[in-house]
């Protein structure tokens, strides 16, 4: 949690979205990056009042990225703090191919809850009551992240990847619009030259195989084993007996590819609306 009558500048200065168009009440995607345009994490920004924000992320990375932001506050009036509500996972929103990129903040019974939308039409509610997820229903969750094209990074994942190659422009969770922020520079260099040459896609994991580890890499099916990778897993999840991959491929890479020293064979395609490369236009909230 982001709290003070700064918060709002002092994250528009350090997350890679673009926060002047983030109204009290209203949620979007956003990034945190290195200094060389690399991608920490991928993380829901809510912004329940004028000052006050909400970075959701999954797993257990709060601490970490709220000590990573510690060391830019210097004198700016804002608070940092890890919060560690309920959160729940819901069905009943719309669906479509890709999740929204953002909307209103619907507060009901002291919780708040945001329409993530994608494939299954899903609801993330934070805070009061609900029913709780149990392993099973984790993992389904899981899986429709992955399936809906949203690279939560953990492991070799995290610093690897620049948000074009992770296709973030599709969630506008950064822009090359504002003014400066962490990796700008690189950001905005390739965008308007056109130099990223790896993309996002997404893969259906068949039965009987357990989901890849982020990093693992991915090879054309007559390739040494130590052959440079055509690609590499950025999320992989099994729920509800589906399986879903998604990985970072270069545009040459072969559409079959498969983990390194064997496995199962993998179709990956482009997900909707994102160019192999992954150069996609940040759209406006």
């Amino acid at each position: 949690m982001l709290e003070g009558e700064d918060a709002v500048d002092f994250a528009q200065a350090q997350f890679a979205s673009d926060l002047g168009t983030l109204e009290p009440g209203h949620w979007q995607w956003t990034c945190l990056l290195t200094a060389q345009g690399r991608v920490v994490a991928v993380a829901l920004l809510l912004r329940p009042i004028a000052t006050r924000l909400l970075l959701v992320t999954p797993g257990a990375r709060s601490a970490e990225l709220a000590e990573r932001l510690r060391r830019f506050v210097l004198r700016r009036r804002v608070m940092l703090s890890v919060a560690r509500p309920a959160v729940y996972g819901l069905g009943g929103a719309t669906s479509g191919p890709a999740p929204n990129v953002g909307g209103a903040i619907h507060e009901i019974e002291g919780s708040l809850r945001i329409e993530i939308g994608g494939v299954a039409g899903r609801i993330l509610q934070v805070g009061g009551t609900g029913p709780r997820l149990d392993a099973v229903a984790r993992a389904a969750w899981r899986a429709s992240d992955a399936m809906d094209g949203i690279p939560w990074l953990e492991g070799a994942a995290v610093e690897a990847w620049i948000p074009q190659a992770l296709a973030l422009g599709r969630l506008a969770a950064f822009s090359t619009r504002k003014g400066c922020y962490p990796g700008q520079e690189i950001v905005a260099r390739t965008h308007f030259l056109g130099r990223n040459k790896r993309g996002l896609r997404r893969a259906m994991l068949p039965m009987g195989y357990d989901p890849p580890a982020p990093g693992t890499r991915l090879v054309g099916l007559q390739a040494a084993p130590d052959a440079e990778a055509h690609a590499e897993v950025v999320l992989a999840a099994r729920g509800d007996g589906t399986g879903v991959v998604l990985a970072v491929a270069r545009d040459d890479a072969p559409r079959v590819l498969q983990p390194a020293g064997g496995g199962p064979a993998l179709a990956f395609d482009p997900l909707p609306g994102v160019a192999t490369s992954g150069v996609t236009e940040p759209k406006m909230l």
